[in-house]
């Protein structure tokens, strides 16, 4: 109670102005302060759409004259193509409601009649899937004159190893559930080739030149599950593999004398028809294990199992008919036999579709 009452006193006397005080001059109030000049207000832009498709596409034409020397040689070593080309293309695309994705890349590169083309598309959900797919196109043309030519002293060139043919590649794979522990994938992969070359069909006494058809491809399917846990990680894959080698060597409607032009034990060697094919079949089934761990920071584990279990079958045809014929001078009719064998060659040989412009 002591300690309150001076505070109870002295509020009525803040309280109280004493006499006369109003008979003062009122203290002068202070300026207002000076209008501010008005700040410009702008109004905020509406959010930017999002752009869903961005890139950059590079496309035009290649002109090529006339080709002032050997046809065969250029493509051998340019084989650069005329007329509209795409030469690259990387595009992304995003899905605003990301129902079906999230993002999706494509990229392209060297289309329209070039010796080697690319494409790869991308896509990805969060969460859900990741989704890859590459395709390789190389085309291989080679038709240069070798120096051990035996045809040089006939007045012609021709490459008894020439070949004009495409390989090409395609990969697919899907992964679900990534980023997860356990996640699930499927691939697929193809490798195949084709095309036509000559090669020789080595006989007593004797080797022809052929045309050629070639043929390969080997199809992958596997499948699995991936493990990943912070000490461990575990892979388990399921496939098969399935492979074909078909080449096809013929000959037949002109006479040929081969390259060796001198007689045989007193007589002339001619080749009329030939027909060689070589077929095999491959398959296989696999099953694989990939395994690593890290239990201690001093110790890593890894460790592999693979099993298979392949088949393979070969079979080889061959059919010839050739006939010889005595005291027939090497010269005789050379020339006009030289004629139809390197016209045989430029009509059969390249007949089937080129693999420059796929």
């Amino acid at each position: 109670m002591k300690r309150r009452l001076p505070l109870v006193i002295a509020l009525p006397l803040v309280a109280q102005q004493p006499r006369g005080a109003g008979l003062q001059p009122a203290a002068p109030q202070a300026k207002p302060p000076a209008p501010q000049a008005p700040v410009a207000v702008r109004a905020e832009a509406a959010p930017r759409a999002e752009q869903w498709l961005t890139g950059t596409v590079d496309f035009g034409y290649r002109w090529v004259p006339t080709v002032g020397g050997d046809f065969n040689t250029y493509r051998s070593v340019v084989n650069l193509g005329a007329g509209p080309k795409l030469f690259g293309a990387d595009l992304t695309v995003t899905d605003p409601s990301r129902r079906l994705f999230d993002r999706l890349e494509v990229r392209g590169h060297s289309w329209g009649g070039e010796p080697y083309n690319t494409a790869r598309i991308d896509a990805r959900k969060a969460g859900l899937y990741e989704f890859t797919f590459d395709y390789r196109n190389i085309a291989c043309f080679n038709f240069l004159p070798s120096f051990a030519d035996p045809t040089r002293e006939r007045g012609y060139f021709l490459n008894q190893r020439a070949f004009d043919t495409f390989r090409r590649s395609r990969d697919f794979r899907l992964d679900l559930l990534p980023g997860r522990r356990i996640t699930p994938y499927f691939a697929y992969h193809r490798n195949m080739g084709e095309g036509s070359g000559i090669t020789n069909l080595v006989l007593d006494g004797n080797e022809y030149p052929l045309g050629t058809r070639l043929y390969d491809r080997a199809d992958d399917y596997r499948g699995g599950f991936r493990f990943n846990y912070p000490r461990f990680h575990l892979t388990l894959e399921q496939g098969g593999i399935n492979y074909a080698d078909d080449q096809g060597a013929f000959w037949s409607g002109v006479r040929q004398g081969g390259n060796v032009l001198t007689p045989y034990f007193d007589q002339r060697l001619f080749l009329e028809t030939a027909h060689q094919l070589y077929h095999i079949r491959s398959d296989s089934l696999y099953t694989r294990g990939l395994f690593t761990a890290n239990p201690f920071s001093w110790v890593d584990l890894y460790g592999q199992f693979l099993y298979s279990r392949p088949h393979s079958t070969a079979v080889l045809s061959q059919q010839n008919t050739a006939r010889h014929s005595r005291n027939q001078s090497p010269a005789g009719g050379s020339v006009g036999r030289t004629s139809r064998f390197a016209s045989w060659f430029s009509n059969q040989l390249w007949a089937a579709p080129g693999a420059r412009g796929r």
